[in-house]
């Protein structure tokens, strides 16, 4: 909802009004929604990569949105995967449709991810408590070497040294979760309303979760190691979304981060709706 700062309040009504319901594009009033997990024999590699940069330099429709998260959990078995959360607004048969005409070359991705999403639910979610740490970054995806640059950066982290060795048989995990954006979000002017960062296609978060308390510190350490590689390749070098608080951000820069140039026009709506 957009709100004029100069204007007062608007009334129930009116605020019903903008937020009204939306009629589903199937007659059947049904959206094709589906979990995968991916989880290769050899793990991340290099033909992986490949596919994944080919996802996320296509241009899917408005209608489809599809979540996905890099996963690297040393408690389990595996050798790295990749989560799909998938909705579109459609039937299942145009789904299909979609799916084949914009995969084309990488459709094994949809085959395999197809034959085990039930099976690999359950590593979805840690079967333990956790402690959590969050860092959020904006990308688009009309830039090649942006987007290989973030992928190249993740799997050198995930799988290199710098975590899979440095932790190995601790009980933690990195994720890094790439939100599917962009549609009609894009077609909004950045200072419209609060959210200013509409030319993103995905907007990302890096989660690292551990079990021992005592292993705070290096996961502090390993969390600024990831902020500082891939925050220049956020957009304007600092981008981030509130949604994914960083705590160790400095109020200098988070408000650049989170609001750029809406920062005055947000402050004046404060004063307005609480004074």
């Amino acid at each position: 909802m957009l709100i004029d700062a100069s204007q007062p309040p608007p009334s129930r009504a009116n605020a019903e009004q903008r937020l009204r319901v939306r009629k589903l594009s199937s007659l059947s009033g049904f959206v094709v929604a589906r979990r995968y997990q991916w989880f290769p024999t050899g793990g991340i590699t290099d033909d992986v990569v490949k596919v994944m940069n080919a996802f996320y330099l296509t241009n899917w429709p408005d209608k489809m949105t599809i979540d996905s998260t890099w996963i690297c959990d040393l408690r389990q078995s595996n050798k790295g995967g990749v989560r799909f959360n998938i909705s579109f607004n459609g039937s299942k048969s145009e789904y299909d449709r979609t799916i084949e005409k914009l995969l084309q070359s990488t459709r094994y991705l949809y085959e395999t991810l197809a034959s085990q999403w039930l099976e690999e639910m359950e590593r979805a979610y840690p079967q333990n408590k956790t402690y959590e740490l969050y860092s959020s970054f904006f990308f688009g995806n009309d830039d090649k070497g942006t987007i290989e640059k973030v992928t190249d950066t993740i799997t050198r982290l995930m799988l290199m040294a710098s975590f899979r060795k440095e932790f190995d048989g601790e009980q933690v995990n990195f994720l890094v979760t790439w939100i599917h954006s962009g549609g009609k979000a894009t077609k909004r002017k950045p200072t419209d309303s609060a959210f200013f960062w509409r030319k993103a296609v995905f907007h990302a978060y890096v989660t690292i979760e551990w079990v021992d308390k005592w292993m705070e510190v290096d996961m502090r350490r390993f969390l600024a190691k990831v902020k500082k590689e891939l925050r220049p390749l956020s957009f304007n070098g600092t981008a981030a979304f509130i949604n994914f608080p960083d705590r160790d951000f400095p109020t200098i820069f988070h408000e650049r981060a989170y609001y750029r140039e809406n920062l005055a026009a947000l402050r004046e709506v404060k004063k307005m709706w609480d004074p």
